[in-house]
Formats: structure tokens, sequence, C-alpha cells
């Protein structure tokens, strides 16, 4: 093998500490991955750990209550303290995002499903202290797909209207309307989460002055399906306004300023109800 000259020095010494040896393969064409890591150890480099900013899902406010949402509908608490999430390459900006806020490093990864392969992005973090933390004021666990968490409470509106925008971009469906400028969102979960889908059909139904829509237990599911365009429209004027993270691809399907003749004639009146204790 020839010998590194100033210039590979100067790179690995720039990069090597950012990407470590895998990302220095592709700036360094003419090195394997096993000299790349055996000159990085000569010249006493060391990859930097990525941050790790898990303790930001115990804060309240709505970015911090967005991604605990969508963990809870499309994330993994595990029993050793590790927060994983693993979605599809297609909203690989949105991961990005989560990345930015939470710290550490996703990786893509071919997972088998119904016998094709998918790509995907997988990210995990981990802290014992907050998962511990997060289990005992929600009850999550980590067979949470048929041991659901506890439906928050002493949380702001606001708090709440971001987590339920998170749950619905980690396992809600959002459909326009074939010839009708109305659109609707669908949940569809086991039917362990009647309960939890209950109450935020009823915290919306409260906050938007609208019946609540009761969930559907079929063939093992439970289903919320909201079509209310007080409720549907509203939920997207409400995320613009709080400013959180959000997947584009479902929510631009929603006219936010359109609120259908039969919703404005059926808005009702609400009595006041404390979704907090």
């Amino acid at each position: 093998m020839s010998a590194w000259s100033d210039v590979e020095e100067t790179i690995l010494r720039d990069s090597y500490p950012l990407v470590g040896s895998l990302g220095c393969l592709e700036l360094l064409p003419g090195r394997s991955k096993t000299a790349i890591r055996s000159r990085a150890k000569l010249l006493k480099l060391k990859k930097q750990r990525a941050p790790n900013r898990a303790g930001l899902l115990l804060s309240d406010e709505p970015k911090a209550m967005y991604w605990l949402g969508f963990l809870l509908a499309d994330g993994h608490f595990g029993e050793q303290g590790k927060i994983k999430l693993c979605v599809s390459v297609k909203d690989a900006a949105h991961v990005l995002a989560y990345e930015k806020f939470i710290g550490g490093k996703s990786r893509s990864v071919s997972v088998n499903s119904f016998g094709q392969e998918r790509q995907m992005l997988e990210h995990g973090v981990s802290n014992v202290a907050v998962v511990r933390e997060l289990s005992q004021r929600y009850g999550i666990c980590s067979s949470k797909t048929k041991h659901p968490p506890l439906f928050p409470t002493g949380l702001s509106d606001d708090s709440l209207l971001a987590l339920i925008v998170g749950f619905i971009d980690g396992d809600g469906t959002v459909k326009r309307l074939k010839g009708r400028p109305d659109s609707n969102i669908q949940i569809k979960n086991h039917s362990a989460w009647g309960e939890f889908l209950q109450h935020m059909s009823d915290f919306l139904g409260h906050y938007f002055s609208a019946h609540p829509v009761a969930v559907k237990t079929t063939s093992g599911y439970a289903v919320l399906c909201l079509s209310n365009s007080r409720v549907v429209s509203g939920l997207k004027k409400q995320l613009v306004r709080l400013g959180i993270p959000y997947m584009t691809r479902k929510w631009s399907r929603i006219d936010e300023n359109f609120v259908s003749s039969r919703a404005e004639k059926t808005t009702r009146k609400m009595p006041q109800k404390n979704f907090t204790v």
C-alpha cells in the first residue's frame, strides 16, 4: 500500500472525527476501511460521539410533544432505555428533523416486509433515566402494540394538539376525497388502543366545537376516522400556528381554509371540559 500523502492526511484529520471510517471511504477512494482506521489510530483520531438530547422528550412544549406523539405511534421504547425509530426512506427529511431535535445518527437498513425488501432509516438513542420517566408519566412499555400508553393529562391544549399531530404523522392516513375539497384522517391500531383513540377524539371534539367521533372496533382493530372539516382543517391551521414539524406529504392534502356547510351547521355548543388535572 502506498504511503499516505499530506493531502490524504489533511482530509483524514478534518473528516474522521465527524464521519468516521465509513464517511472517509468516499473522500479517500484509494483507501480501504481498514487502512483508514489504522491510520486514524496512528494519528490518535477518534470519531466524535453524536449528541444525545433524549431528555428533551420530558418537556411539555409543543415541539417535544410532537415528537413524543410520533414515537408513541411509530417508535419503540426498549426496556434497556433505548428509543428506536424506523421509517421509510421516503421520509428521510423528517428523520433528519428528528435527528436534529434529539441527536444521534440514523442509518440505512433493509427490512423484509410481507416478502418484500424495503429500504428504511433506523435511528436510536439511549437514556435509561428518560425512558423510565416517560414510562412513569404515560405508562409507556416496550410492548406498546397491545399495551398502549395512557392518554396524557395535565398538559396544555397546545401540547395535546402537538402530540396528536405527531401521532397522526406516525400512524395516521390523510386522504383528499375524490372530486371534493374536503379530506379525512384515519388512524387504525390494535383494538387495545380503543380507549386512547377515544380520548383523542373527545379532546378534538371539544377543542373544535364538533361532535366527538366514536372509535369503531372491528376485526381486532380500533379505528378512528376524522371527517368533520372543522376538525381536519382546524388541525392543519393549528400545526402551522404552533410551528411544529409535520409530514408535508400528508398535510398538503388538507385545505386548512375549507369548512363544509354541513360542518358549519352542525357546530356543537360544547360545555366547558377541562382536559388537564
